[in-house]
Formats: C-alpha cells, sequence, structure tokens
C-alpha cells in the first residue's frame, strides 16, 4: 500500500475497498481485508463500471475514483511522480499493482503479490501425466506470471493480454485443431470462458465468469480442474465399454433365446431358458452399473 505524497493510506484503502465492494474476485477481497484490518472508512460508490481489461470506477463522496491495472496507466500515461521507481520495484519483485485515483488524481498504488493455492502444482503434473498442456493465460506482468508459472510447472506464458488477446489465444489454437479448457475466475475471462471448447469457472470468481462458464467449480480447489477432465475422459470410456459390452452380450445370448441351440438340446431346454434367460438380463445390468459405480473411485493418483 504506497500512498501518494500528502494522501493518508487509511483514505486510500478506504476508497479502494468501496469500489470493489460488490465484487466476489479474490483482489477485491484481500482489499477489502486490507481495509478492514487498518480501520479505514469505506467509501460508499454509485454508478460502478467494470471495463474489461482496465479496471473499475464509479462515484464516491460525489467525486469520481478509479482503481487501473499498472497496463491500463502506463497507456494513460498517468502522472506517478515518486511512485514509478516503487511501481517497477514491485514487478521486479514478481508483484502485480493497481492505481487508485480520485477525480482523476492519483492517491497511490496497491501491489499484490500471487500466492500459489494448495494443489495447484499437483493438478499441473495431473494435467501433464494425462497429455494436457498447461499454459498460461493473464493479464498479469511478465515478471510476475513468470514467477508464478516456474513454481507450478508451467512453461508456456502469455502475459500482459486483454480481454481480446486472451479471447485471440483461444481462437488460435482451435485454428490449430486443439481442443481448448479455459480456467478464469474474472470479468476478464469471460469471453475466453465463452469462446473455449469448455469453459471452467472458479467458484469464488465473478458472477460473470460463472454465467460464462460451462463448469463451476465450487470449491474452488484448482485440482478440481484436473480431477473433472479425468473424470470426463474415464466416464467417456465408461460409456463405451458399456455400449461394446451390452451389444456383445445380446448379440450372443439373443440367439440363443430364440432357439439356436434347441437342434443340439432339443425341446426340453426351454425349461431352463426362461430362467436362465433372466438370469443372463440381470447379470448384464448388474455388470454394467458396477463398471459405471467405479467413477466414484477417480482421483489424481495414478
Amino acid at each position: 500500500i504506497l500512498a501518494m505524497p500528502g494522501v493518508d493510506s487509511a483514505h486510500l484503502l478506504g476508497v479502494a475497498a468501496g469500489l470493489e465492494q460488490g465484487s466476489e474476485h479474490p483482489l477485491a477481497k484481500a482489499v477489502r481485508d486490507a481495509a478492514a484490518r487498518r480501520g479505514s472508512t469505506i467509501s460508499q460508490v454509485r454508478s460502478l463500471t467494470a471495463e474489461a481489461g482496465r479496471g473499475i470506477r464509479g462515484e464516491a463522496g460525489g467525486k469520481t475514483a478509479s482503481i487501473l491495472r499498472g497496463a491500463a496507466a502506463r497507456t494513460d500515461r498517468l502522472e506517478l511522480g515518486p511512485l514509478i521507481a516503487e511501481s517497477r520495484r514491485l514487478e521486479s519483485e514478481g508483484k502485480t499493482w493497481s492505481i487508485v485515483l480520485e477525480e482523476g488524481r492519483p492517491l497511490g498504488i496497491l501491489g499484490f503479490s500471487d500466492e500459489v493455492a494448495p494443489g495447484v502444482r499437483e493438478a499441473i503434473s495431473a494435467l501433464s501425466q494425462d497429455g494436457i498442456a498447461a499454459i498460461m493465460v493473464t493479464g498479469d506482468h511478465e515478471a510476475a506470471a513468470r514467477r508464478v508459472a516456474e513454481q507450478v510447472g508451467i512453461v508456456e506464458v502469455h502475459a500482459n493480454v486483454s480481454p481480446q488477446e486472451k479471447l485471440a489465444i483461444i481462437k488460435e489454437y482451435q485454428a490449430n485443431g486443439k481442443h481448448v479448457a479455459y480456467v478464469g475466475d474474472g470479468i476478464n475471462d469471460a469471453p475466453a470462458l465463452a469462446a473455449a471448447d469448455l469453459g471452467i469457472a472458479i467458484g469464488a470468481g465473478t458472477d460473470v465468469a460463472k454465467e460464462a462458464g460451462g463448469v463451476i467449480l465450487v470449491r474452488s480447489d484448482f485440482r478440481g480442474v484436473a480431477l473433472a477432465l479425468r473424470t470426463g475422459r474415464r466416464t467417456v470410456g465408461k460409456v463405451k465399454g458399456n455400449l461394446t459390452w451390452a451389444l456383445g452380450y445380446n448379440a450372443v445370448l439373443l440367439p440363443v433365446a430364440a432357439g439356436a441351440l434347441v437342434p443340439v438340446f432339443g425341446l426340453g431346454i426351454y425349461n431352463i431358458l426362461p430362467i436362465t434367460g433372466a438370469l443372463a438380463m440381470g447379470l448384464s445390468s448388474t455388470s454394467v452399473v458396477l463398471n459405471s459405480l467405479s467413477l466414484r473411485f477417480v482421483s489424481l493418483a495414478h
């Protein structure tokens, strides 16, 4: 939390927390938590507008206020004064930052450090074992993205990209014949989530992301991504296996039920065929159900 000279950091946090009051995004929660810890008075914000790839803006206490991503601040060529060096320091440390403005005047910058959630590296490893390449596509700057990617074992990284660029990357992979699953939690991820062959929304993410996603991870555990994909593949395999078994089973026993064994055993075989037919039918159904129930034991452990 780095305030401009003459600006109270509590006021900076109060404005930022007010703008983030209605957001479900983890970074928004981090801002609100920081404001609560410091006892900041949270501004009441009206006319809140989210700008994809840039940030949010609204009206707080009769004044316009906004939070812009660092990349957007550079694009707008905002005058950061003494905070320029601090923003570069944050980036060199692998952190992302946003700037808080009031009436177009910078109040200060907020630095964020992404903590790798438990199980992410395990999930990436499981995806790799299943032949699925994990690629990072993020709006964060290069240094922060690379730092996290190295920790979790991701090689290919697309950093500092806008929502439109995320969408373009998805379409490029699809044009090359790839099936794409996209995982996201924010409003900036919504276009990519909708365009991907499978959109997976994080449960703690924004409502927009959840609406765009085809799968929602209720527990916000990234291992659920690998588990969902593995379960989907196993389910398709079970369906094909059950159909093959059922068709083969019936192809063999239907002629028997129709009397194919009469020339060999005589008409007396019909005394036991009804009972054996019922048992055979039960065995067929039971085997299919038991085979399907084995999906309950799908896990990330091979």
